[in-house]
């Protein structure tokens, strides 16, 4: 069975209200020795309602956000939370384990908001891409940030309605000024306002994860994922949290859809050496006007590649303008310049359009502060458009202003088991939950479930519920239950986004006195 699942865990550091969120992924193959030592791990844990978020289910469950707490009677076993995650890595069962951190906007406000109006854009050369492409209402390019004011004179008609994951609804207006002046640096329009982004072509789907500044790391890990199932091409991430490997999974996930992860470095200005360089995540450090790494843009093997930083002017909420410095701002001009290549071929692979944008930069230092290079986009869109000459047939774009439709699947969101005992023996009953990909109970669906070594079949209830029960066995004997298949007229179901497939229950020998 193939377990790709990330789960929040709620470790509680003693008897009171204080909890520390982790998230870990649990190996992909595991043996049935394993699985049952898994099963045991996880019995120290009890399932809770996620309390920040995703109450309406205005979307799909998150594979990478299931809770868990410790139960009150492991509290006492409990020493702290790094003595937990390496009780945990030492079983063996788990790819990675960290902590949920709390991850911050990487931005500075420079005082003079008229200062170096968009240098930028002759230090990449944008003008020379844009005889090729401005780029395309079909390249979605999602902001996981604060919201986007989408009233904004240089962005109306090209913000997406968005969603906010701090509120669970759909208000993506913006709580701080940075990600409005993160989607302006992508996609602000070329009529003579104030400025114009990478792509103005392009739209904008604005992800709010913050309401002051500050999100959790698993939140972020959510957006990514989000974003990639409702059609994003580029996902931009001005947010510390680089070096995360769930960071990492999500990448690699995004990429699976068909986006790019594109994601700043930070701005401690230090030598991050030591960070992991992940695969599936471009890291984008901050650049001066005169080419030189900017102070507080953090450097290492990690940095795929440079773009301006420092002093860059941009929108701001309320049709205002502002000067910013930090890769909360390289990371966006990055990312415009991944919409541009994908607008020539919206078909393209992640890893495609990421090998021109790297294959265009112009050597301006070593690579441990500078990657491969510094930014030039109109070599990089050039790069494209020869390789692939005449551009393949484009798909018809969707309806302006709506993000790209989903196609409708099936999940399993849970299985639950009960025991019932008579005297001698035991029976259990099961109830599975299945929902489609906009998080809604799906009504008449066709499950088909092995029992012990038996294929029984069952139809979901008007809460989307199938209903299975077993016969008497002995007591002490392993229920198991494994979800085979689910149908539905008009679905199709993706057994990879089941939060659970299998469950089993022992019914334990009980001694009754009189």
């Amino acid at each position: 069975m193939k377990v790709f699942m990330y789960l929040w865990v709620a470790f509680c550091l003693c008897t009171s209200a204080f909890s520390q969120d982790l998230i870990y992924k649990v190996k992909e193959k595991l043996t049935e020795k394993q699985s049952r030592r898994l099963a045991s791990v996880m019995n120290k844990f009890e399932k809770v309602d996620k309390p920040r978020r995703f109450k309406k289910r205005h979307h799909k469950a998150s594979r990478f956000a299931k809770k868990l707490r410790l139960k009150k009677r492991e509290f006492r076993k409990t020493t702290s939370v790094k003595s937990q995650i390496e009780t945990l890595k030492q079983t063996g069962l788990f790819d990675y384990i960290e902590e949920d951190t709390i991850e911050h906007e990487i931005a500075f406000q420079v005082n003079d908001p008229h200062a170096d109006r968009q240098w930028h854009h002759s230090n990449i050369e944008t003008l020379g891409a844009w005889d090729f492409t401005q780029g395309s209402a079909s390249v979605v390019v999602a902001v996981c940030d604060s919201g986007v004011d989408a009233n904004h004179e240089d962005l109306q008609g090209v913000v997406l309605p968005g969603y906010n994951f701090v509120d669970d609804n759909s208000d993506s207006s913006p709580s701080t000024n940075h990600g409005t002046q993160v989607a302006g640096l992508i996609a602000a329009q070329t009529n003579r306002s104030g400025g114009h982004g990478i792509a103005p072509l392009s739209k904008i789907l604005p992800l709010r994860i913050t309401n002051d500044g500050n999100t959790f790391l698993s939140t972020i890990v959510e957006c990514i994922e989000y974003a990639a199932d409702n059609g994003a091409k580029v996902i931009n991430v001005s947010f510390t949290g680089i070096n995360s490997n769930a960071v990492q999974a999500a990448g690699e996930y995004a990429k699976s859809k068909g986006a790019l992860l594109v994601y700043a470095a930070g701005n401690q200005g230090r030598d991050r050496g030591s960070w992991p360089d992940h695969q599936d995540v471009l890291a984008v450090g901050a650049t001066t006007e005169k080419e030189r790494r900017s102070s507080f843009s953090n450097y290492g093997h990690f940095i795929d590649i440079v773009a301006p930083g420092s002093n860059i002017y941009t929108t701001s909420p309320n049709n205002r303008y502002s000067s910013v410095s930090g890769t909360s701002f390289s990371a966006p001009i990055v990312s415009g310049a991944a919409a541009l290549i994908y607008a020539l071929n919206t078909q393209a692979d992640p890893s495609e359009v990421e090998k021109f944008l790297i294959q265009g930069t112009r050597r301006v230092g070593d690579e441990f502060s500078f990657g491969a290079g510094l930014l030039n986009i109109n070599e990089s869109v050039r790069l494209a458009f020869e390789s692939w000459q005449t551009p393949p047939p484009s798909q018809d774009e969707p309806t302006p202003n709506e993000p790209t439709p989903m196609t409708p699947s099936l999940y399993v969101e849970d299985i639950s088991l009960t025991v019932f005992y008579s005297w001698s023996r035991a029976r259990t009953e099961a109830n599975i939950l299945i929902k489609d990909n906009l998080g809604e109970a799906v009504v008449g669906a066709e499950v088909k479930v092995d029992i012990d070594g038996e294929e029984v079949i069952a139809i979901t209830d008007s809460n989307g519920i199938a209903f299975f029960q077993t016969e008497q066995k002995s007591r002490n004997h392993r229920f198991i239950y494994q979800v085979l298949n689910v149908s539905a007229p008009g679905y199709q179901y993706q057994p990879d986004d089941n939060l659970e497939t299998n469950a089993n229950i022992r019914a334990r020998r009980r001694f009754w006195f009189f």
